[in-house]
């Protein structure tokens, strides 16, 4: 992925998985972005967390969606990939890969917006 690819999942990310409202990936934001406000000085928008990239900022995604004792997180690690799975409480995966263990935040952001996804249709009654 480029690098505004993976900022507008991380916005993605913001938005749907942790429900805190809209945020910039407008791409770099190192040299238009104000450290006081938090704002991006293109867009105007608060400029979220590297969910993709920092696996800190990812584990928040995990923390996130398993404080809700119907979800269990999985993770595995293999020499050449990584493998992130959100189970639900009916035994259905969501996974996300990534091609090592490096980005592992990358395998988590998928995992975490197929769940969320996938149950925000149910609960609109646009899946089964």
């Amino acid at each position: 992925m480029t690098p505004d690819e993976l900022r507008k999942l991380d916005a993605e990310i913001h938005q749907e998985a942790m429900g805190i409202g809209p945020a910039c990936w407008c791409g770099s934001v190192t040299d238009g972005y104000c450290p006081k406000t938090g704002e991006c000085n293109r867009c105007g928008q608060k400029v979220c967390p590297h969910y993709s990239t920092d696996i800190a900022a990812a584990w928040k995604v995990v923390e996130k969606i398993t404080t809700d004792p119907l979800w269990d997180f999985i993770l595995v690690v293999h020499p050449h990939e990584t493998e992130a799975i959100f189970r639900d409480a009916n035994g259905t995966d969501f996974t996300g890969y990534a091609d090592a263990a490096a980005e592992a935040p990358l395998a988590i952001c998928e995992a975490a917006l197929n769940a969320v996804r996938f149950h925000a249709k149910i609960a609109k009654g646009e899946a089964g």
